[in-house]
């Protein structure tokens, strides 16, 4: 039922010529359906890319965080990874990176404000450290060597 809702709702998109946004916590409909992921924590953008490249390679620990929590990513049998701690309340937002709390890559520059940042080639990401961090998606394990795969494809 699903999979024929969202057939149809591509069709209406295709046939009247008019974009088509989806807002969902299930990564298979936008891996199957979206051309572009928008990634959110805490009511900040803190990602964009095409759906491939937040796949592949994503630039900021809460998408991959996200991602490697997929049941169908995680090893047999194994504990299911997840994110550590909680969203903060609305009323009492952190100052800097919203998911420095909860981040295994924070360091005392999260402190600061962390503005949308253009990465290149059309992906933004609100993470100061992204060009250093070498962070594992959907496609990867967390010891590969994500930015060589990339690089050479």
């Amino acid at each position: 039922m699903q999979a024929q809702i969202l057939e149809l709702l591509r069709d209406i998109s295709e046939t009247s010529k008019t974009a088509l946004m989806l807002i969902t916590h299930d990564l298979g409909v936008v891996a199957e359906t979206c051309t572009r992921m928008i990634t959110m924590y805490a009511g900040e953008v803190i990602e964009d890319a095409t759906v491939d490249e937040a796949l592949v390679r994503p630039l900021h620990p809460y998408t991959s965080g996200l991602l490697r929590s997929l049941p169908h990513l995680s090893p047999r049998h194994g504990r299911l990874p997840s994110i550590p701690g909680r969203v903060p309340s609305i009323a009492e937002m952190p100052n800097g990176c919203r998911f420095r709390a909860r981040c295994a890559h924070a360091t005392k520059g999260c402190e600061a404000e962390q503005k949308l940042q253009d990465a290149g080639g059309g992906r933004r990401v609100r993470c100061w450290r992204f060009a250093e961090l070498n962070l594992p998606g959907a496609l990867h394990p967390p010891s590969a060597p994500v930015a060589a795969k990339v690089a050479t494809q």
